[in-house]
């Protein structure tokens, strides 16, 4: 190892021990994630409304969905949960006469997910989607 990369690896080693250079990374789930097993089974068995509601409980948004001459033409269930993750670098130096200087860096990614599924006026099951959610889906106002 050559005497620069060696000062560099000290210099490193001794900042992020003296706490001069942080790193945090965060991972949360905010709502209650359904499981992949759980959205796969539902993608997957096509169940009705009954059976739809009693195996993933209750969902977050439910929406009458309407034919053109206000015909009732099914419901749409909506599961919704956050999922956000992100890190933050910052460092500091401080200065002989007391002052310090600092610099920060960080990212974060908030994206909603959910499962979504339809059913016809008799509860029948027509479709389903899984992923990313809009934040302005009608009818989300969560507080996750």
């Amino acid at each position: 190892m050559s005497a620069h990369v060696r000062t560099i690896v000290v210099a490193l080693a001794a900042a992020w021990s003296s706490g001069c250079v942080q790193f945090t990374w965060t991972n949360a789930h905010r709502g209650r994630p359904l499981g992949a097993e759980r959205v796969e089974w539902a993608l997957d068995a096509r169940p009705d409304l009954t059976t739809a509601l009693a195996e993933l409980g209750a969902p977050h948004v439910v929406r009458r969905v309407e034919g053109p001459d206000d015909s009732d033409l099914g419901t749409e269930l909506l599961w919704v949960w956050r999922r956000a993750e992100g890190f933050n670098l910052s460092g500091s130096v401080p200065f002989d006469n007391g002052g310090s200087a600092s610099v920060q860096f960080g990212q974060s990614n908030t994206d909603f997910e959910g499962l979504r599924l339809a059913f016809d006026a008799n509860g029948l099951f027509v479709r389903g989607t899984s992923g990313v959610v809009a934040r302005e889906e009608p009818g989300l106002d969560l507080p996750l």
